[in-house]
């Protein structure tokens, strides 16, 4: 009994070894795509580049809106009339209403709302 004690320990002690271990002796330092982009449902694969090792660049921007903090990942287009001006608020309310359903079918979260959204406190 006392043998395969000694035995299975010596093989623990060697599996922890082997995980400590790098699996290559190559000195490559730099991250790149090779083989990542090619499999299929990679994630955050940009041309030339992969994550950083801390993690991956999510393409969320954290706010502040209404007391609240929410990640969106994109902000609303401003409103811009025909001649290329940016409605502001002070404007014809019928106008601006009418420009903004507009530009509503090149946004595709022009639905959505943040009021209707769940939320956290941080």
């Amino acid at each position: 009994m006392a043998s395969q004690a000694v035995i299975f320990a010596d093989t623990i002690a060697a599996m922890k070894k082997a995980v400590k271990r790098k699996s290559y002796d190559s000195s490559i330092e730099r991250l790149t795509n090779r083989g990542n982009k090619l499999r299929k449902r990679a994630r955050y694969v940009h041309q030339g580049q992969l994550a950083p090792p801390t993690g991956p660049q999510v393409y969320r921007e954290t706010i502040e809106y209404a007391g609240y903090t929410r990640d969106i990942i994109s902000r609303k287009p401003p409103l811009v009339d025909e001649d290329g001006y940016e409605i502001g608020s002070d404007e014809d309310e019928e106008r601006a209403e009418a420009i903004a359903m507009e530009n509503a079918e090149f946004d595709p979260y022009a639905d959505i709302k943040l009021e209707g959204m769940p939320f956290r406190r941080d």
